[in-house]
């Protein structure tokens, strides 16, 4: 091992220089020279040469490194670590401790989109991450502690009118998946964030939802057909959109990723399919269409282009005061005594609602509803109708009569 300083040429003047750092040449585990950059003080470069060819030994006998050593180089800038995985010495768990974490950000949202994930679920999932990240104050993924991201939610939540605690899961979830495939990349050898857990959402449920009764159902689909243009959506196509999700329990973002190739309204039992990319649990989903909806849907789409949308829905908050003016039209209250809302949402939970009323079996249930839990199906979605209660309390046994009668 020796020290030298390299020299060049300055282009301004054209005189030579001598850079201000030392740098060590040693042999690598591979016995060709390599020169390390280290530090402007002479000493400090010395001691940095002998833990560089401590390295290198270990490295040629494959021995694990010790404390000493781990101690050394977490201390190490992160130029010169980049300089020692170059050449081999450090390996790629270690480096992307000390790589920005805008770097591995990007990287993971270079995979989302080679995974398929629609644009918006990558940009939701990417903001959620970066306001933790900026929030917490990392800056290198070794930052990344479990408590301080605890304290950064807990401050969302209590901040004003902070966020509920769905929301707050769905940050922590959003920087899990990511701190998750950091390990699987084999970017990191440990999860810091794998024993953080969500919320209770039941004890902070800021939306709650109700289901449409079936008459409510039949006028809001009336109403908006014969309804004016809103939006971008003339009555007719807003009271077929309304039924598709009455009866299929699709979400507004899986509606709007409709295609017409996604339709097969030709078959003895027409369908329609949900790419992978748009679904919550990523994974293609086909559900059956009740015939007479096909009959409509067909009319609807028949000058369409295979890859034309399939209904031109306008984003997401306008869609939702879209569907308030129908509701208002069809004299349905927005929210009820109780209140709980009918948002677009609340289709999605009539539909599960409908099921469960019609006596279907909840394992079917659930597979229609595409929900991995089944007390999901049947806890949040499932709601009774006030006449389904009453009826269920007259079906019980007349416990009015003598209690005497029939003894001999």
């Amino acid at each position: 091992m020796h020290l030298r300083k390299r020299t060049y040429r300055d282009k301004r003047t054209g005189k030579k220089k001598t850079c201000r750092n030392w740098y060590v040449v040693v042999r690598d585990h591979h016995h060709l020279r390599v020169a390390v950059p280290a530090f402007t003080d002479k000493k400090a470069s010395e001691e940095f040469g002998r833990k560089l060819e401590r390295l290198v030994a270990l490295k040629i006998t494959r021995e694990p490194l010790d404390a000493v050593m781990v101690k050394w180089l977490d201390g190490l800038p992160a130029s010169i670590l980049a300089r020692l995985g170059k050449i081999g010495l450090v390996d790629q768990v270690r480096l992307a401790r000390t790589k920005p974490l805008s770097g591995h950000l990007a990287d993971w949202e270079a995979w989302l989109v080679a995974k398929g994930v629609s644009q918006a679920e990558i940009k939701l999932k990417t903001a959620r991450v970066k306001r933790v990240v900026k929030g917490c104050g990392f800056h290198a993924f070794a930052d990344i502690k479990a408590g301080r991201v605890a304290d950064y939610l807990v401050a969302l939540r209590n901040d004003g009118l902070g966020i509920s605690r769905q929301t707050s899961n769905h940050y922590l979830r959003a920087i899990k998946q990511f701190t998750r495939w950091m390990r699987r990349e084999q970017r990191t050898g440990e999860d810091p964030l794998e024993f953080m857990s969500g919320l209770n959402v039941r004890v902070d449920i800021r939306r709650a939802r109700r289901a449409l009764t079936p008459d409510e159902c039949r006028r809001l689909l009336a109403t908006a057909a014969a309804g004016p243009r809103r939006r971008s959506m003339d009555g007719p196509e807003r009271s077929l959109l309304y039924r598709l999700a009455l009866e299929t329990g699709l979400r507004a973002s899986e509606l709007k990723s409709l295609t017409r190739a996604d339709f097969d309204l030709g078959a003895e039992h027409p369908t329609v399919t949900v790419r992978a990319a748009y679904t919550k649990n990523r994974r293609e989903d086909t559900l059956p269409l009740k015939p007479q909806t096909a009959l409509l849907l067909r009319r609807h789409l028949f000058s369409k282009l295979p890859q034309a949308k399939a209904f031109s829905i306008p984003e997401s908050s306008r869609t939702a005061r879209m569907l308030r003016l129908d509701l208002a039209d069809a004299n349905i209250p927005y929210r009820d005594n109780a209140g709980r809302v009918v948002d677009f949402h609340a289709l999605r939970h009539t539909f599960i609602s409908n099921l469960a009323a019609g006596g279907v079996n909840p394992k079917v249930a659930q597979t229609l509803a595409r929900h991995s839990d089944i007390r999901l199906t049947l806890d949040r979605y499932a709601h009774v109708f006030s006449e389904q209660q009453i009826a269920a309390i007259n079906s019980l046994p007349d416990l009015s009569g003598d209690s005497r009668a029939g003894r001999a």
